[in-house]
């Protein structure tokens, strides 16, 4: 079995003179965490995805070639969630794969 990890730095909360310098070590930084949980999975064939993409629509790009989709979710509610939006709540709408949402620890 294999396991596909993936992580969308989204480009939406970013509205900066430089974005680009911002998205880049974003990108990074999800690059790295990725790197980390990989090694935490040793004994898995583990491929680590990270790229710059509205969150929702990353998430089902990568879906595609899955047997299932696990995904955290904050959990945030009101305001934040309002502000924010709820890239879970996207996927689970318009996922055709199985989807396990797990709340982030």
């Amino acid at each position: 079995a294999s396991l596909k990890l993936y992580r969308a730095v989204d480009e939406t909360p970013y509205p900066m003179s430089d974005i680009q310098t911002v998205l880049l070590k974003a990108e990074e930084s999800a690059r790295d965490y990725l790197a980390e949980k990989a090694t935490e999975l040793e004994g898995l064939k583990v491929e680590t995805t990270a790229q710059l993409a509205p969150g929702g629509d990353g998430v089902l790009a990568q879906a595609k070639d899955c047997d299932l989709v696990v995904m955290t979710s904050h959990g945030y509610s009101g305001f934040r969630r309002w502000i924010l939006g709820s890239i879970a709540e996207a996927v689970m709408q318009r996922c055709d794969k199985p989807l396990l949402i797990v709340h982030e620890r």
